[in-house]
């Protein structure tokens, strides 16, 4: 007989003598909603969080945060930090000026973090604008980086452009390792090297990179602000095939005010696999935009300001794409600076980010032990009804037991269920994860789970 949901932690106690740690079943699925990432980072005026990368240092896969004017567990959080699901830490002394920029590569000697921003030492060593955390300490890319005419690196991916996979970094730069580039470089874990000529205009910078196959082989896609790429006249978007640069029809542009592209993602929508482009500018249409490797076209309704930020992210539903930025409205939908496309239309994330002043600059998916989740980070000083510290959660919500998006009363019985009998759990909840029972991080669903569930229920959540 399948066991009832238990009605208070008395009735509890007994049954979980014998039942302290269970066979975890298969995971399901979850209804997705907005969570904290606990205590511990704290956001001063004018701080936020640039970028967000992905990367196991030995310990685990963690979540690691750049930007600037934040600390960690009351000091100083040197402009890189780091989650591991639970709690906050620092990296290694950090950097002594803003990191906008984190990625991951493989140089030959095994994947590593690499910072880009305005500092000039990274744990303590010299280090000009680009460094390498391993896992145990810093180290610089060469000579560095020198910025051209505008001060900021904003963008960093890995391609293979036929001699082997080379990290690009992308911005307002001159100088890379000694080399004269312009908005543009690449790392082969050596040395630095020049991409063609690079881009050139009246900022020459890149601010958006992404690999896309459009029916002629992977190429690197390059935006920002430019008027010409390699010596091709190219309006603010470019390709590199690994020999050339080639132009994208028109580009886009912004008429009197200086237009600028800043995000892009490869995405299938359902009608084949396209390049999508998010940014500062009006044509083709605004703010965002949809490349077929033919022409370009619009994606839904027009959001009302600029995108900052695009990825595809499969919560269970199928593949969809997640866009960030400044924008409040897509149509007369309000979706408060994040919003979904599945093909057809946008649609929001639950009450969204922040308010109209704030901005979501960073997003990467993140599994803190509850399942793949979509992690933001921006200035924003909300996401959902939870106050936090410019980084958010989209996901399953640890505690929501009974799956509805929210950690609440109604969670405690299933909760109870999950403890004194799985599989009855998962029967009656067969869509739920009962892994988001976890409430202590030890992977297990048990006992050492209670006190921390009702702490986490008290709040309204937990990460």
């Amino acid at each position: 007989m399948r066991s009832r949901p238990l009605r208070n932690f008395e009735a509890a106690v007994p049954l979980l003598v014998f039942a302290l740690v269970w066979p975890t079943p298969a995971q399901g699925q979850c209804e997705p909603g907005w969570s904290p990432l606990g205590s511990g980072l704290e956001l001063q005026q004018g701080g936020l969080i640039s970028d967000m990368a992905v990367f196991d240092d030995g310990s685990g896969p963690a979540l690691y945060i750049a930007g600037g004017g934040f600390s960690v567990n009351g000091v100083p959080g040197h402009y890189i930090a780091k989650w591991d699901g639970f709690e906050w830490s620092t990296v290694g002394g950090g950097t002594d000026g803003w990191t906008l920029v984190v990625t991951t590569y493989d140089d030959g000697s095994g994947e590593a973090l690499y910072a880009f921003g305005s500092f000039t030492s990274a744990g303590g060593l010299p280090a000009r604008r680009a460094a390498r955390w391993d896992g145990f300490g810093w180290n610089p890319l060469g000579e560095g980086l020198i910025r051209g005419k505008v001060p900021y690196l904003y963008v960093a991916t890995v391609f293979d452009d036929g001699t082997g996979r080379g990290l690009y970094v992308g911005g307002g730069i001159s100088e890379a390792g000694g080399v004269s580039v312009s908005g543009i470089a690449k790392w082969d874990g050596v040395r630095w090297s020049d991409v063609g000529g690079g881009v050139t205009g009246s900022l020459s910078a890149v601010g958006g990179l992404a690999v896309f196959d459009d029916g002629s082989g992977p190429a690197l896609y390059a935006g920002g602000h430019f008027t010409w790429a390699g010596g091709v006249p190219a309006r603010n978007i470019a390709k590199w095939d690994g020999n050339r640069w080639w132009p994208l029809g028109d580009g886009v542009s912004a008429g009197s005010v200086i237009p600028y592209l800043q995000a892009l993602t490869m995405f299938d929508d359902g009608s084949g696999p396209a390049l999508f482009a998010g940014g500062s500018f009006s044509q083709p249409v605004h703010f965002m935009a949809c490349w077929d490797g033919r022409s370009w076209s619009a994606v839904g309704e027009p959001l009302n300001q600029r995108v900052q930020v695009l990825h595809s992210f499969d919560d269970g539903r199928g593949p969809m794409l997640y866009a960030g930025g400044r924008f409040v409205r897509a149509g007369t939908l309000r979706v408060n600076l994040v919003a979904r496309w599945d093909g057809a239309a946008w649609s929001n994330l639950g009450a969204g980010l922040g308010d109209a002043r704030a901005g979501v600059f960073g997003v990467t998916t993140y599994d803190d032990g509850t399942g793949p989740g979509l992690f933001f980070g921006g200035n924003f000083q909300t996401a959902g009804n939870f106050a936090v510290p410019g980084v958010a959660k989209w996901g399953c919500v640890r505690g929501d037991l009974n799956c509805d998006g929210v950690l609440n009363g109604g969670d405690i019985d299933p909760f109870f269920l999950a403890l004194s009998d799985p599989a009855a759990y998962q029967t009656a909840f067969p869509s739920c994860n009962i892994q988001l029972g976890d409430m202590n991080g030890d992977r297990r669903v048990n006992a050492a789970d209670i006190d921390p569930f009702f702490i986490c229920l008290g709040r309204g959540a937990c990460p």
